[in-house]
């Protein structure tokens, strides 16, 4: 017997493919506008995390938002290399790395 907490957790995680599949298409604004509103918080959350001012880690998340943008059409989601959202966590700490944001500058 399938409880409605387990039904629920199979309908989201069946959403979240969806929407992954939905995204594939650049121009679908309505899935992209989902997937900002799903996702923002913890790009944004990952980098505020690392000890980043509220401006630098949203232009952070800002760049992972395009960066995953250019990804998706060749995308595949493969649940045994790991979550979607640890995929997403993991661009977020590279991007970091890569944008040099909130490193210090010397005058």
């Amino acid at each position: 017997m399938t409880t409605g907490a387990e039904t629920d957790v199979r309908i989201t995680n069946a959403t979240r493919l969806s929407l992954l599949s939905q995204v594939r298409t650049l121009s679908n604004d309505n899935a992209w506008k989902e997937f900002v509103d799903t996702y923002w918080s913890l790009i944004y959350g990952v980098a505020r995390k690392s000890r980043l001012e509220h401006h630098d880690a949203e232009e952070i998340a800002q760049e992972v938002i395009i960066e995953v943008a250019g990804k998706m059409k060749e995308f595949r989601y493969d649940r045994s290399k790991g979550s979607f959202r640890a995929w997403l966590r993991n661009l977020t700490r590279t991007g970091q790395g890569r944008s040099g944001i909130g490193r210090s500058r010397a005058p």
